[in-house]
């Protein structure tokens, strides 16, 4: 370890050598005072920032003494070719929360840093946060340089550092009014030394001056924000403000002759002090009132002192965590709210603009290039012996070029694009030895390029489900033997749940394989994907679980056969037009969001835009009307969501809707037909165990409320609940199916068997009963497990409950719940609600209202908020728990 520690530290030092000899050939550089690094003490080091340059000054120069770990945004730390470098200076990452932060990116900036501070890392931060965007340094209002003195260790020393004379400098603002591209000026810096000969590019002078303040600071600390900020800035500016000096590139050309100043410079404050030019007329006094309101809340400050025209970083003196916290307060408070850069929010005007939409500079989506829809249905098939991977291979070498997937995050890819991107994936997770490999990840097109890849490795994927909860999730993990979960390190850190955390050892991040896969790799795939070559695979094709509504989760295996023969079904039923686009936001942890958002669009010539989060109605709205998304799938609940607050134009495209999983209420039927006159809703029933789709409501002819017809390919009878007649048409029993679609039994045999035989097959029992009409259309009446027996009667807990939903329910949320426990022969019935409401005013209504007079709610409890898993589905299973 010490010989390592020896090396590493040579090899720095060489490294520190190399690039002040490099960085000599353009700068001239003197350094005042330089011996006050010569501390034992760990050193943090407060520097103005002129341009992108400084940083490699100071730690080529002072790194012979001190080894700096510079903090530095995300964007820069992954910038190809400098990772190495920059993970070797131990650089601590933080976001970049200038453009589209959150409270989240703000508060993780300060934990990396207390972090490094506690190793005794020696820190180089900046207390303005970026580079000049004047001839002086600007700091007021930022909080950095004030929160690191108040949590400073007594040993430490802060030496603040002021640099000169590179105002003018290709790697700053001045030279063209906006911020260097910075692999950009790398390589341009290293065409002007190799144009100049090496040895004779023209120089500039810069100043450095260090002086140790840790006193001084810590006594400005004892002050106010807004004191601290101001006596620093006003030592760095000390000198005056820079003359902007623009030195030539060459010594045989002067190629900056008539160059002048920019006239507007991004971020100073001349730009600040501009508004949006968003007309105060535009703005109801109300939402300007609430908006101020909250401005005065965060800031602490007499709301009579914030204005229309109140500056936000100028006036008000907020930060990065202030305007983070704005912007994510306005969001909460306004349904309509946009989502701007937080750069083009500088008035507390702006924020009410934002509030009701009408601030410009919404975030920019990546281009998108959909091919439109075709006249010619889809045609798919499938043999005995196909796979999900075959069947790929059979669309994806017909339509290679085609536009295949979009996301806003990866932005569209083609077939042909997406498939080598899956091959070199797939080449990458080969070295996992596990038979079985988990998915955790939304509805993005990472999660498809993950599923495709685990095939071409030969591995089984597991899709995990992270909104069931600790236990439900280490039962599943434990049950699957699983050693590897593949993930996003972004969506791991967003969802944030704390138990996960003592799962992450098992995570494997996306980004750090794209980071870390070899050439060897790469050309591998190249190779593989030329040839189209397919390894073999076995029959089972993946294991999701069930929702865990009621028990654990039960893992079901489906083949490769049951989902093929279950997408073959549905599109005899519902035969689509090439092209369509499909809107998929169901997790493919969700079996309708696997077998149809997912496999569907890889087997057939469909297109498919990806959202990950399904309660986003504001960015579902987005994507659908940037796409022209024709195909949504979606719960009542969801589908509800994404109507609500839209009108045609948004909502125009928009041609089939697939609602399941729970009923779809006559409201949503209404809202959906003003919204989408031309539109159709498709209610569909499905089961995990089933692949899932067993009906769905044929394009030709719906019936609302029906569950549809079933699939051709399945078979099904009604049964008495005694299990030993069939029953006729009309009449309500267990619903029994068999067919290719099925699976072939629960792994764990501790579950008891979810099939029954009579008239010489095997069939599987759904556990929910129906009836079928004279048109074959199947009516689903309730779940034979929420279902409870007084006096030798069946009572329908769905039933109740949809009473009262009538009554009290509401259309954007979940209010009231029922469900019940027999203990000892003894039944109680317990309604739980999000408001007031007696025992005796529910009783009286549900027997004014159709039910039994058997029925008695035994006692209610009042809940803030009305569990639901992350289907959308009511969590039952924790409502049981609560009885």
């Amino acid at each position: 370890m010490i010989l390592y520690f020896i090396y590493f530290r040579m090899f720095l030092s060489l490294l520190f050598h190399s690039f002040s000899r490099i960085l000599s050939l353009r700068y001239r550089i003197t350094i005042k005072n330089h011996e006050v690094f010569d501390t034992k003490s760990p050193i943090i080091v407060f520097p103005n920032h002129p341009a992108l340059v400084d940083p490699m000054v100071l730690i080529s120069h002072i790194g012979k003494k001190k080894i700096l770990s510079p903090v530095m945004t995300e964007s820069y730390f992954h910038t190809p070719g400098l990772g190495g470098i920059i993970r070797a200076l131990r650089t601590v990452p933080v976001g970049d929360i200038a453009a589209w932060g959150t409270i989240e990116d703000v508060k993780k900036a300060f934990s990396g840093i207390e972090s490094a501070m506690k190793n005794q890392q020696n820190i180089l931060i900046y207390p303005s946060g970026h580079i000049y965007v004047q001839p002086f340094e600007h700091i007021v209002g930022k909080k950095m340089a004030y929160e690191i003195v108040k949590m400073l260790e007594w040993e430490t020393r802060i030496i603040v550092v002021r640099t000169k004379w590179l105002w003018g400098s290709m790697w700053g603002k001045s030279y063209t009014g906006s911020s260097p591209a910075l692999i950009g000026v790398v390589l341009r810096s290293i065409w002007y030394i190799v144009a100049n000969f090496i040895f004779f590019i023209p120089k500039r002078d810069v100043s450095i001056e260090c002086v140790d303040m840790t006193d001084t600071l810590r006594s400005w600390q004892s002050e106010w924000l807004d004191i601290f900020n101001q006596k620093l800035q006003d030592y760095y500016n000390e000198w005056g403000n820079e003359a902007c000096r623009f030195i030539p590139h060459y010594f045989y050309h002067n190629d900056i002759k008539n160059k002048i100043e920019p006239e507007k410079i991004s971020g100073s404050i001349a730009e600040l002090s501009a508004g949006s030019g968003i007309e105060k007329g535009d703005i109801p006094s109300e939402v300007f009132e609430l908006v101020r309101s909250k401005v005065a809340e965060i800031k602490k400050i007499d709301v009579k002192n914030i204005k229309f025209e109140s500056n936000l970083i100028l006036d008000l003196h907020a930060d990065s965590l202030d305007m983070a916290e704005m912007k994510s307060s306005i969001q909460s408070l306004f349904s309509t709210a946009s989502n701007p850069p937080i750069a083009l929010i500088k008035t507390v005007w702006d924020l009410a603009a934002m509030a009701i939409w009408k601030l410009e500079g919404e975030e920019k989506l990546l281009p998108v290039h959909f091919n439109t829809i075709s006249i010619e249905n889809i045609q798919f098939s499938y043999t005995p012996w196909d796979t999900i991977l075959s069947s790929l291979k059979k669309n994806f070498k017909t339509h290679k070029n085609d536009p295949f997937i979009y996301d806003a995050m990866t932005g569209m890819m083609t077939r042909d694009e997406f498939i080598l991107k899956s091959y070199v994936i797939g080449e990458y997770l080969r070295k996992y030895q596990s038979q079985k490999i988990g998915i955790m990840l939304p509805a993005l097109s990472a999660s498809s390029l993950l599923l495709v890849g685990s095939y071409l490795a030969g591995k089984l994927p597991v899709m995990l489900n992270w909104t069931v909860g600790e236990k439900s999730f280490a039962h599943c993990m434990n049950f699957a033997g699983l050693d590897t979960i593949l993930t996003s390190r972004k969506f791991y850190e967003k969802i944030s749940s704390p138990w996960l955390a003592g799962f992450e050892p098992k995570m494997v991040f996306i980004e750090d394989i794209i980071r870390s896969i070899p050439l060897s790799i790469k050309i591998k795939a190249v190779i593989k994907k030329s040839l189209f070559l397919l390894p073999k695979t076995g029959d089972d094709a993946v294991m999701l679980f069930t929702s865990g509504s009621e028990n654990l989760p039960k893992a079901v295996v489906l083949s490769h056969a049951n989902i093929l023969s279950d997408i073959a079904g549905a599109i005899q039923l519902v035969p689509f037009h090439k092209n369509e686009t499909l809107l998929g936001f169901l997790p493919p942890f969700h079996s309708f969001g696997f077998t149809i958002n997912t496999i569907f669009p890889l087997v057939a010539p469909l297109q498919v835009a990806y959202t990950p989060d399904p309660s986003d109605s504001r960015t579902i709205w987005k994507i659908l009307k940037y796409t022209c998304g024709s195909i949504v799938s979606a719960t009542p609940t969801f589908l509800r969501m994404i109507l609500g607050g839209n009108d045609r134009e948004v909502l125009g495209s928009l041609q089939y809707a697939f609602v399941g999983a729970e009923k779809c209420n006559e409201d949503i039927f209404t809202l959906f037909h003003e919204k989408c006159p031309d539109g159709v809703i498709l209610e569909w029933y499905g089961i995990t165990e089933c692949s899932p789709i067993v009906t769905v409501n044929p394009l030709e002819r719906q019936k609302k409320w029906s569950a549809g017809k079933f699939l051709p390919q399945v078979e099904y009878v009604i049964r008495s609940l005694d299990g030993n007649n069939d029953m006729k048409t009309g009449e309500q029993g267990m619903i029994f199916v068999s067919g290719p679609s099925i699976f072939s039994g629960y792994l764990d045999t501790t579950l008891v068997s979810p099939f029954e035989e009579f008239s010489g097959k095997k069939w599987y029992k759904t556990g929910d009963l129906g009836y079928v009409d004279v048109d074959g259309f199947l009516f689903i009446t309730g779940r034979l497990k929420r279902f409870v027996k007084i006096a030798g009667e069946m009572i329908s807990l769905p039933f109740i409950e949809s009473i009262l939903l009538e009554k009290y329910g509401n259309p954007e949320v979940t209010t009231i719940a029922i469900e019940a426990k027999e203990e000892d022969g003894n039944i109680t019935i317990m309604a739980f609600a999000t408001f007031d409401i007696s025992l005796d005013e529910i009783n009286k209504y549900i027997h004014a209202n159709g039910a039994s007079n058997l029925v008695k709610v035994s006692r209610i409890q009042k809940l803030e908020l009305i569990p639901v898993l992350g289907t959308g589905k009511t969590d039952y299973k924790q409502l049981k728990s609560m009885i």
